[in-house]
Protein backbone atom coordinates (compact mmCIF):
# COMPACT_ATOMS: atom_id res chain seq x y z
CA UNK A 1 0.00 0.00 0.00
CA UNK A 2 2.58 2.21 0.86
CA UNK A 3 4.73 1.53 -2.52
CA UNK A 4 1.21 2.14 -4.45
CA UNK A 5 1.04 5.57 -2.32
CA UNK A 6 4.95 6.63 -3.13
CA UNK A 7 4.29 5.75 -7.07
CA UNK A 8 1.21 7.92 -7.26
CA UNK A 9 3.08 10.96 -5.86
CA UNK A 10 6.31 10.09 -8.09
CA UNK A 11 3.65 10.25 -10.91
CA UNK A 12 1.96 13.66 -9.41
CA UNK A 13 5.47 15.04 -8.91
CA UNK A 14 6.73 14.22 -12.49
CA UNK A 15 3.64 15.52 -14.18
CA UNK A 16 4.39 19.12 -12.00
CA UNK A 17 7.59 18.66 -13.83
CA UNK A 18 6.29 18.41 -17.31
CA UNK A 19 3.69 21.11 -16.63
CA UNK A 20 6.45 23.50 -15.30
CA UNK A 21 8.60 23.03 -18.11
CA UNK A 22 5.71 23.40 -20.75
CA UNK A 23 4.98 26.49 -19.13
CA UNK A 24 9.07 27.34 -19.45
CA UNK A 25 9.02 26.53 -22.81
CA UNK A 26 5.86 28.47 -23.72
CA UNK A 27 7.37 31.95 -21.95
CA UNK A 28 10.65 31.55 -24.32
CA UNK A 29 8.21 30.70 -27.57
CA UNK A 30 6.59 33.99 -26.13
CA UNK A 31 9.68 35.78 -26.11
CA UNK A 32 11.31 34.51 -29.19
CA UNK A 33 8.19 34.22 -31.24
CA UNK A 34 9.24 30.89 -32.97
CA UNK A 35 7.29 28.89 -35.49
CA UNK A 36 6.57 26.29 -33.17
CA UNK A 37 3.90 27.87 -31.19
CA UNK A 38 1.27 25.72 -32.75
CA UNK A 39 3.51 22.87 -31.16
CA UNK A 40 3.33 24.08 -27.34
CA UNK A 41 -0.29 25.67 -27.43
CA UNK A 42 -1.22 21.91 -28.20
CA UNK A 43 0.05 20.47 -24.60
CA UNK A 44 -0.97 24.06 -23.17
CA UNK A 45 -1.34 23.47 -19.45
CA UNK A 46 -5.19 24.55 -18.26
CA UNK A 47 -4.25 27.71 -16.55
CA UNK A 48 -2.97 29.05 -19.62
CA UNK A 49 -5.34 28.30 -21.72
CA UNK A 50 -8.25 31.38 -21.43
CA UNK A 51 -5.01 33.73 -21.80
CA UNK A 52 -3.70 33.21 -25.30
CA UNK A 53 -5.02 32.93 -28.84
CA UNK A 54 -2.50 31.42 -31.69
CA UNK A 55 -2.26 31.72 -35.00
CA UNK A 56 0.39 30.54 -37.23
CA UNK A 57 3.34 32.34 -35.51
CA UNK A 58 1.40 35.60 -33.90
CA UNK A 59 0.63 35.25 -30.02
CA UNK A 60 -2.43 36.97 -29.05
CA UNK A 61 -4.03 38.01 -25.40
CA UNK A 62 -7.59 37.07 -24.86
CA UNK A 63 -9.64 40.13 -22.33
CA UNK A 64 -8.98 38.31 -19.02
CA UNK A 65 -8.43 39.42 -15.67
CA UNK A 66 -8.79 43.16 -15.28
CA UNK A 67 -8.60 43.60 -19.19
CA UNK A 68 -12.32 41.93 -18.79
CA UNK A 69 -13.45 44.13 -16.10
CA UNK A 70 -12.77 47.01 -18.41
CA UNK A 71 -14.95 45.80 -21.03
CA UNK A 72 -17.78 45.01 -19.17
CA UNK A 73 -17.32 48.34 -17.47
CA UNK A 74 -17.61 49.69 -20.53
CA UNK A 75 -20.82 48.69 -21.49
CA UNK A 76 -22.31 48.71 -17.83
CA UNK A 77 -21.39 52.51 -18.43
CA UNK A 78 -24.09 52.40 -20.92
CA UNK A 79 -26.66 50.53 -19.41
CA UNK A 80 -26.10 47.56 -21.31
CA UNK A 81 -25.02 44.31 -20.44
CA UNK A 82 -23.25 41.70 -21.64
CA UNK A 83 -23.14 37.97 -21.23
CA UNK A 84 -19.72 35.89 -21.98
CA UNK A 85 -21.21 34.92 -25.17
CA UNK A 86 -21.41 38.40 -26.26
CA UNK A 87 -17.74 39.16 -25.85
CA UNK A 88 -15.94 40.54 -28.63
CA UNK A 89 -12.13 40.34 -27.95
CA UNK A 90 -11.36 42.52 -30.83
CA UNK A 91 -10.30 45.34 -29.46
CA UNK A 92 -9.87 46.34 -25.59
CA UNK A 93 -11.97 49.07 -23.81
CA UNK A 94 -11.31 51.49 -21.98
CA UNK A 95 -14.52 52.97 -19.50
CA UNK A 96 -15.32 56.49 -19.06
CA UNK A 97 -14.18 56.49 -15.67
CA UNK A 98 -10.77 55.85 -16.71
CA UNK A 99 -10.39 58.01 -20.12
CA UNK A 100 -12.86 61.06 -19.26
CA UNK A 101 -10.75 61.71 -16.33
CA UNK A 102 -7.03 61.59 -17.84
CA UNK A 103 -5.83 65.24 -17.67
CA UNK A 104 -4.89 66.20 -21.50
CA UNK A 105 -3.90 70.00 -20.86
CA UNK A 106 -1.05 69.17 -18.24
CA UNK A 107 2.19 70.93 -19.61
CA UNK A 108 4.85 68.97 -20.96
CA UNK A 109 7.78 68.73 -18.41
CA UNK A 110 9.24 64.94 -19.06
CA UNK A 111 11.11 64.28 -22.69
CA UNK A 112 11.18 60.38 -21.20
CA UNK A 113 9.29 59.00 -18.74
CA UNK A 114 8.66 54.99 -17.29
CA UNK A 115 7.38 53.94 -14.35
CA UNK A 116 6.86 50.07 -14.05
CA UNK A 117 7.75 46.57 -12.61
CA UNK A 118 10.86 44.50 -13.86
CA UNK A 119 10.03 41.49 -11.37
CA UNK A 120 6.61 39.48 -12.33
CA UNK A 121 5.12 36.75 -9.94
CA UNK A 122 3.02 34.42 -11.85
CA UNK A 123 5.48 31.71 -11.62
CA UNK A 124 8.60 30.72 -10.40
CA UNK A 125 10.25 31.47 -13.87
CA UNK A 126 8.06 34.33 -14.70
CA UNK A 127 10.20 36.56 -13.53
CA UNK A 128 13.28 36.02 -15.11
CA UNK A 129 11.02 36.20 -18.36
CA UNK A 130 9.55 39.59 -17.80
CA UNK A 131 12.89 41.00 -16.70
CA UNK A 132 14.32 39.63 -20.30
CA UNK A 133 11.22 41.87 -21.79
CA UNK A 134 12.12 44.41 -19.87
CA UNK A 135 15.60 45.23 -19.69
CA UNK A 136 16.14 46.84 -22.89
CA UNK A 137 14.52 49.74 -20.94
CA UNK A 138 17.73 50.34 -18.47
CA UNK A 139 20.08 50.18 -21.35
CA UNK A 140 17.80 52.96 -23.30
CA UNK A 141 17.29 54.91 -20.21
CA UNK A 142 20.96 54.70 -19.19
CA UNK A 143 21.47 56.04 -22.95
CA UNK A 144 19.19 58.45 -23.86
CA UNK A 145 17.21 59.93 -20.82
CA UNK A 146 18.15 63.38 -19.41
CA UNK A 147 17.68 65.34 -16.22
CA UNK A 148 13.97 65.93 -17.80
CA UNK A 149 13.63 62.46 -17.92
CA UNK A 150 11.81 60.61 -14.79
CA UNK A 151 12.08 56.80 -13.89
CA UNK A 152 10.52 54.48 -11.46
CA UNK A 153 11.08 51.46 -10.46
CA UNK A 154 7.97 50.09 -8.71
CA UNK A 155 9.41 46.62 -7.94
CA UNK A 156 11.09 48.38 -5.07
CA UNK A 157 8.49 46.72 -2.36
CA UNK A 158 8.61 43.13 -3.77
CA UNK A 159 11.60 42.01 -2.40
CA UNK A 160 12.64 41.06 -5.87
CA UNK A 161 14.34 43.99 -6.85
CA UNK A 162 16.64 44.59 -3.54
CA UNK A 163 19.38 45.14 -5.21
CA UNK A 164 18.65 47.94 -7.87
CA UNK A 165 21.31 50.20 -8.41
CA UNK A 166 20.01 54.01 -9.33
CA UNK A 167 20.60 54.61 -13.15
CA UNK A 168 21.17 58.54 -13.15
CA UNK A 169 19.51 61.78 -11.62
CA UNK A 170 16.62 60.87 -13.55
CA UNK A 171 15.68 57.43 -11.48
CA UNK A 172 13.65 58.31 -8.99
CA UNK A 173 12.90 54.43 -7.72
CA UNK A 174 13.83 55.62 -3.86
CA UNK A 175 12.40 58.98 -3.55
CA UNK A 176 9.77 59.12 -1.26
CA UNK A 177 7.79 60.60 -3.99
CA UNK A 178 7.25 57.46 -6.37
CA UNK A 179 5.17 55.66 -3.79
CA UNK A 180 2.06 56.71 -5.09
CA UNK A 181 3.09 54.62 -8.21
CA UNK A 182 2.98 51.70 -5.99
CA UNK A 183 -0.61 50.80 -6.60
CA UNK A 184 -2.98 47.90 -6.38
CA UNK A 185 -0.85 45.75 -8.70
CA UNK A 186 0.58 43.48 -6.00
CA UNK A 187 -2.40 43.10 -4.05
CA UNK A 188 -3.98 39.59 -4.83
CA UNK A 189 -7.37 40.71 -3.83
CA UNK A 190 -7.21 43.53 -6.12
CA UNK A 191 -5.77 42.42 -9.07
CA UNK A 192 -8.79 42.40 -11.34
CA UNK A 193 -10.62 45.12 -10.03
CA UNK A 194 -10.71 48.48 -11.98
CA UNK A 195 -8.64 51.40 -10.90
CA UNK A 196 -7.98 55.06 -11.79
CA UNK A 197 -4.17 56.34 -10.26
CA UNK A 198 -4.11 59.82 -11.12
CA UNK A 199 -0.52 60.25 -10.70
CA UNK A 200 0.66 57.56 -12.88
CA UNK A 201 -1.85 58.72 -15.63
CA UNK A 202 -0.75 62.43 -14.78
CA UNK A 203 2.77 61.33 -15.43
CA UNK A 204 1.95 60.08 -18.79
CA UNK A 205 0.21 63.22 -19.31
CA UNK A 206 3.43 65.12 -18.32
CA UNK A 207 5.70 63.24 -20.79
CA UNK A 208 6.43 63.10 -24.32
CA UNK A 209 7.64 59.65 -24.73
CA UNK A 210 6.96 56.76 -22.73
CA UNK A 211 8.71 53.55 -22.89
CA UNK A 212 6.55 50.83 -22.97
CA UNK A 213 8.23 46.94 -22.99
CA UNK A 214 6.53 43.92 -22.88
CA UNK A 215 6.15 41.75 -19.40
CA UNK A 216 4.78 38.71 -18.31
CA UNK A 217 2.94 38.86 -22.39
CA UNK A 218 4.67 40.12 -25.07
CA UNK A 219 2.18 43.43 -24.93
CA UNK A 220 1.63 45.81 -22.26
CA UNK A 221 -1.53 47.79 -21.78
CA UNK A 222 1.10 50.53 -20.81
CA UNK A 223 1.09 51.06 -24.72
CA UNK A 224 -2.46 51.84 -25.11
CA UNK A 225 -2.27 53.76 -21.62
CA UNK A 226 0.37 56.45 -23.28
CA UNK A 227 -1.27 56.57 -26.19
CA UNK A 228 -4.79 57.74 -23.91
CA UNK A 229 -2.69 60.44 -22.31
CA UNK A 230 -1.40 62.16 -25.45
CA UNK A 231 2.34 60.56 -24.89
CA UNK A 232 4.48 58.65 -28.12
CA UNK A 233 5.25 55.40 -26.83
CA UNK A 234 8.37 53.91 -27.67
CA UNK A 235 8.76 50.01 -27.96
CA UNK A 236 11.76 47.42 -29.00
CA UNK A 237 9.82 45.43 -31.07
CA UNK A 238 6.20 45.85 -32.84
CA UNK A 239 5.04 43.06 -31.05
CA UNK A 240 4.57 44.96 -28.00
CA UNK A 241 2.49 47.13 -30.51
CA UNK A 242 -0.87 44.81 -30.31
CA UNK A 243 -2.62 42.69 -27.63
CA UNK A 244 -5.25 41.27 -30.62
CA UNK A 245 -5.06 40.78 -34.27
CA UNK A 246 -7.72 43.32 -35.09
CA UNK A 247 -5.29 45.83 -32.94
CA UNK A 248 -2.21 45.00 -34.87
CA UNK A 249 -4.04 46.31 -37.75
CA UNK A 250 -4.48 49.90 -36.37
CA UNK A 251 -2.70 52.53 -37.66
CA UNK A 252 -1.26 54.00 -34.65
CA UNK A 253 1.86 55.87 -34.79
CA UNK A 254 5.19 55.35 -32.50
CA UNK A 255 8.84 55.02 -32.51
CA UNK A 256 10.85 52.17 -32.34
CA UNK A 257 14.42 51.78 -30.25
CA UNK A 258 16.13 51.73 -33.70
CA UNK A 259 14.65 54.73 -34.47
CA UNK A 260 17.75 57.23 -35.19
CA UNK A 261 15.52 60.04 -33.67
CA UNK A 262 12.58 61.28 -31.36
CA UNK A 263 10.59 64.26 -32.19
CA UNK A 264 7.56 64.56 -30.44
CA UNK A 265 4.40 65.66 -33.26
CA UNK A 266 1.53 66.85 -32.44
CA UNK A 267 -0.01 65.39 -35.71
CA UNK A 268 1.02 62.08 -34.07
CA UNK A 269 -0.64 62.39 -30.60
CA UNK A 270 -4.01 63.44 -32.58
CA UNK A 271 -4.03 60.76 -34.67
CA UNK A 272 -3.28 58.37 -32.43
CA UNK A 273 -6.32 59.51 -29.87
CA UNK A 274 -8.49 59.80 -32.52
CA UNK A 275 -8.30 55.87 -32.86
CA UNK A 276 -8.08 55.44 -29.36
CA UNK A 277 -11.33 56.83 -29.16
CA UNK A 278 -13.16 55.07 -31.93
CA UNK A 279 -11.24 51.45 -31.44
CA UNK A 280 -11.13 51.11 -27.18
CA UNK A 281 -13.77 53.40 -26.22
CA UNK A 282 -17.28 53.26 -26.39
CA UNK A 283 -17.25 57.00 -26.93
CA UNK A 284 -19.12 56.39 -30.74
CA UNK A 285 -20.64 53.25 -29.62
CA UNK A 286 -24.55 54.38 -29.59
CA UNK A 287 -26.52 54.76 -32.68
CA UNK A 288 -26.39 58.27 -34.38
CA UNK A 289 -29.06 58.63 -36.84
CA UNK A 290 -28.15 60.72 -39.85
CA UNK A 291 -31.22 62.17 -41.89
CA UNK A 292 -29.22 62.08 -45.22
CA UNK A 293 -31.57 63.97 -47.81
CA UNK A 294 -31.12 67.29 -48.89
CA UNK A 295 -32.79 70.07 -47.35
CA UNK A 296 -36.39 70.66 -48.62
CA UNK A 297 -37.37 67.17 -47.96
CA UNK A 298 -38.66 67.51 -44.66
CA UNK A 299 -35.83 67.81 -42.51
CA UNK A 300 -36.90 70.25 -40.54
CA UNK A 301 -40.45 68.31 -39.40
CA UNK A 302 -38.08 65.48 -38.93
CA UNK A 303 -35.76 67.46 -37.11
CA UNK A 304 -38.74 68.66 -35.18
CA UNK A 305 -40.13 65.09 -34.59
CA UNK A 306 -36.73 63.66 -32.84
CA UNK A 307 -36.71 67.35 -30.68
CA UNK A 308 -39.56 66.90 -29.08
CA UNK A 309 -39.32 62.88 -28.82
CA UNK A 310 -36.67 64.21 -26.51
CA UNK A 311 -33.83 62.88 -29.16
CA UNK A 312 -31.03 65.74 -28.92
CA UNK A 313 -30.96 66.52 -33.07
CA UNK A 314 -28.40 69.81 -34.59
CA UNK A 315 -30.36 70.65 -37.73
CA UNK A 316 -28.30 72.74 -40.32
CA UNK A 317 -26.74 75.62 -37.47
CA UNK A 318 -26.97 78.54 -40.25
CA UNK A 319 -24.65 76.08 -42.00
CA UNK A 320 -22.06 75.43 -39.14
CA UNK A 321 -22.89 72.01 -38.70
CA UNK A 322 -22.21 71.59 -42.02
CA UNK A 323 -18.73 73.30 -41.36
CA UNK A 324 -17.43 71.57 -38.49
CA UNK A 325 -17.69 68.23 -40.41
CA UNK A 326 -15.90 69.42 -43.40
CA UNK A 327 -13.13 70.51 -40.82
CA UNK A 328 -13.61 67.68 -38.68
CA UNK A 329 -12.63 65.29 -41.79
CA UNK A 330 -10.08 67.94 -43.37
CA UNK A 331 -7.87 67.36 -40.07
CA UNK A 332 -8.90 63.83 -39.35
CA UNK A 333 -11.32 64.28 -35.94
CA UNK A 334 -13.80 62.75 -35.25
CA UNK A 335 -16.44 64.34 -37.61
CA UNK A 336 -18.61 64.67 -34.95
CA UNK A 337 -16.27 66.27 -32.88
CA UNK A 338 -18.14 69.97 -31.32
CA UNK A 339 -21.81 68.07 -31.93
CA UNK A 340 -21.28 64.67 -29.49
CA UNK A 341 -24.24 65.34 -27.71
CA UNK A 342 -26.61 65.50 -30.63
CA UNK A 343 -28.10 61.62 -31.38
CA UNK A 344 -29.70 62.94 -34.81
CA UNK A 345 -28.28 64.74 -37.72
CA UNK A 346 -30.42 67.01 -40.82
CA UNK A 347 -29.46 69.73 -43.28
CA UNK A 348 -25.83 69.15 -43.24
CA UNK A 349 -25.23 71.69 -46.26
CA UNK A 350 -23.14 75.54 -46.10
CA UNK A 351 -24.45 76.20 -49.97
CA UNK A 352 -22.39 80.02 -49.45
CA UNK A 353 -19.12 77.50 -49.58
CA UNK A 354 -20.06 74.82 -51.67
CA UNK A 355 -20.23 72.31 -49.00
CA UNK A 356 -22.88 69.47 -49.20
CA UNK A 357 -21.53 67.29 -46.23
CA UNK A 358 -24.71 64.63 -46.39
CA UNK A 359 -23.39 64.30 -49.55
CA UNK A 360 -19.65 64.05 -49.70
CA UNK A 361 -19.73 62.59 -46.02
CA UNK A 362 -22.54 59.73 -45.99
CA UNK A 363 -19.80 57.06 -46.23
CA UNK A 364 -17.22 58.50 -43.64
CA UNK A 365 -20.19 58.63 -40.90
CA UNK A 366 -21.03 54.87 -41.87
CA UNK A 367 -16.92 54.14 -40.96
CA UNK A 368 -16.73 56.18 -38.34
CA UNK A 369 -20.05 55.27 -36.64
CA UNK A 370 -20.66 51.73 -37.65
CA UNK A 371 -23.48 51.05 -35.25
CA UNK A 372 -25.54 54.43 -36.53
CA UNK A 373 -28.81 54.19 -38.99
CA UNK A 374 -29.43 56.81 -42.16
CA UNK A 375 -32.44 58.04 -43.23
CA UNK A 376 -32.75 58.91 -47.36
CA UNK A 377 -35.77 61.63 -47.12
CA UNK A 378 -36.92 61.83 -50.76
CA UNK A 379 -40.00 63.41 -52.25
CA UNK A 380 -41.18 63.85 -55.91
CA UNK A 381 -38.23 65.61 -57.80
CA UNK A 382 -39.99 68.50 -59.59
CA UNK A 383 -42.24 69.20 -56.08
CA UNK A 384 -39.00 69.83 -54.80
CA UNK A 385 -37.07 71.86 -56.92
CA UNK A 386 -40.34 74.26 -56.86
CA UNK A 387 -40.11 74.28 -52.90
CA UNK A 388 -36.20 75.14 -53.14
CA UNK A 389 -37.05 77.99 -56.08
CA UNK A 390 -40.07 79.30 -53.78
CA UNK A 391 -37.25 78.76 -50.84
CA UNK A 392 -36.29 81.88 -48.75
CA UNK A 393 -33.88 82.38 -45.49
CA UNK A 394 -32.86 84.60 -43.58
CA UNK A 395 -29.00 85.82 -43.61
CA UNK A 396 -28.18 88.79 -41.41
CA UNK A 397 -31.44 90.40 -41.17
CA UNK A 398 -32.04 90.11 -45.09
CA UNK A 399 -33.85 87.78 -46.70
CA UNK A 400 -32.29 85.96 -49.76
CA UNK A 401 -33.83 83.30 -52.25
CA UNK A 402 -32.41 80.56 -52.82
CA UNK A 403 -32.52 80.14 -56.25
CA UNK A 404 -31.26 83.26 -56.84
CA UNK A 405 -27.83 82.44 -54.20
CA UNK A 406 -27.31 79.61 -55.60
CA UNK A 407 -26.98 80.98 -59.47
CA UNK A 408 -24.73 83.29 -57.88
CA UNK A 409 -21.94 80.80 -56.22
CA UNK A 410 -22.08 78.99 -59.49
CA UNK A 411 -22.85 81.43 -61.65
CA UNK A 412 -25.38 79.72 -63.99
CA UNK A 413 -28.61 80.70 -65.25
CA UNK A 414 -32.31 79.38 -63.39
CA UNK A 415 -32.50 76.81 -66.40
CA UNK A 416 -29.04 75.05 -65.12
CA UNK A 417 -29.57 75.36 -61.88
CA UNK A 418 -32.87 73.50 -62.09
CA UNK A 419 -30.68 70.69 -63.94
CA UNK A 420 -28.05 70.56 -61.45
CA UNK A 421 -30.08 70.14 -58.58
CA UNK A 422 -32.56 67.00 -60.75
CA UNK A 423 -28.43 65.27 -61.39
CA UNK A 424 -27.57 65.91 -57.73
CA UNK A 425 -30.58 64.74 -56.30
CA UNK A 426 -31.13 61.36 -58.89
CA UNK A 427 -27.22 60.39 -58.77
CA UNK A 428 -27.03 61.02 -54.35
CA UNK A 429 -29.74 58.76 -54.25
CA UNK A 430 -28.47 56.31 -56.34
CA UNK A 431 -25.49 56.70 -54.90
CA UNK A 432 -27.10 55.99 -51.05
CA UNK A 433 -29.02 53.35 -52.12
CA UNK A 434 -26.06 51.26 -53.70
CA UNK A 435 -23.82 51.86 -50.93
CA UNK A 436 -26.42 50.91 -48.69
CA UNK A 437 -27.31 47.66 -50.63
CA UNK A 438 -25.15 44.96 -48.35
CA UNK A 439 -25.53 46.66 -44.95
CA UNK A 440 -28.92 44.97 -44.11
CA UNK A 441 -31.13 47.12 -41.19
CA UNK A 442 -28.91 50.35 -41.88
CA UNK A 443 -30.86 52.32 -44.05
CA UNK A 444 -34.58 53.48 -44.80
CA UNK A 445 -36.20 55.74 -47.81
CA UNK A 446 -38.27 58.32 -46.37
CA UNK A 447 -41.02 59.54 -48.86
CA UNK A 448 -42.34 62.56 -46.86
CA UNK A 449 -44.83 63.29 -49.41
CA UNK A 450 -46.37 59.27 -49.25
CA UNK A 451 -44.52 57.55 -46.02
CA UNK A 452 -46.27 57.08 -42.89
CA UNK A 453 -43.76 58.50 -40.08
CA UNK A 454 -44.50 54.71 -38.28
CA UNK A 455 -42.20 53.44 -40.62
CA UNK A 456 -39.52 55.44 -39.21
CA UNK A 457 -40.81 54.92 -35.68
CA UNK A 458 -40.61 50.73 -36.86
CA UNK A 459 -36.95 51.85 -38.12
CA UNK A 460 -35.69 52.96 -34.53
CA UNK A 461 -37.86 50.66 -32.27
CA UNK A 462 -34.79 51.43 -29.47
CA UNK A 463 -36.19 55.03 -29.33
CA UNK A 464 -39.47 54.33 -28.40
CA UNK A 465 -40.73 57.43 -30.50
CA UNK A 466 -44.53 58.93 -30.37
CA UNK A 467 -45.77 59.89 -33.98
CA UNK A 468 -47.63 62.62 -32.60
CA UNK A 469 -44.44 64.99 -32.91
CA UNK A 470 -44.45 64.35 -36.49
CA UNK A 471 -45.91 67.35 -38.52
CA UNK A 472 -44.80 69.47 -41.56
CA UNK A 473 -42.67 72.21 -40.15
CA UNK A 474 -41.12 74.81 -42.30
CA UNK A 475 -43.32 74.38 -45.47
CA UNK A 476 -43.06 75.83 -47.98
CA UNK A 477 -45.29 77.25 -51.26
CA UNK A 478 -45.30 74.96 -53.97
Amino acid sequence: MEYLKKLEQEKLEQEKLKQDKIKDNLLKVCFEVKNNIELYSKSLPFEFQHIYIFKKDKIYYKLYGRLHEMYLKSFDELSISKKKCDIDESYLLFPKMIYKNVDLNIEKKYDFTFVGSFAFIINKNVQNFGYNNRKWVIDFAKENFTENSFFVNTSKNTNLDKDWNILGEFDKTFDEESNVFIFSKFDEKLKNQIYFNKEYYDNLSKSKFCLCPAGDCLWSIRFIECIMCKCIPIVNTIEETYRSEAESKLDYKYYLTSSPEFIYREDWVEHNLNIFLKYHTLEYYLNKIFIIGFNKTGTTSLDGFFNFNSIPSAHWDRGNLAKTIKYNYENKNPLLKGYEKYTVFSDMEDVKNLNYAHVEYFKEFYKMYPNSKFILNIRNVDNWIKSRCNHNFNNDGFKINYLEMVKSQYNLTSEQVIEKWKNDFNNHVNNVIEYFSDKKNKLIIFDIEKDSINEIIDFLPELELNGKYYGHLNKGKQ
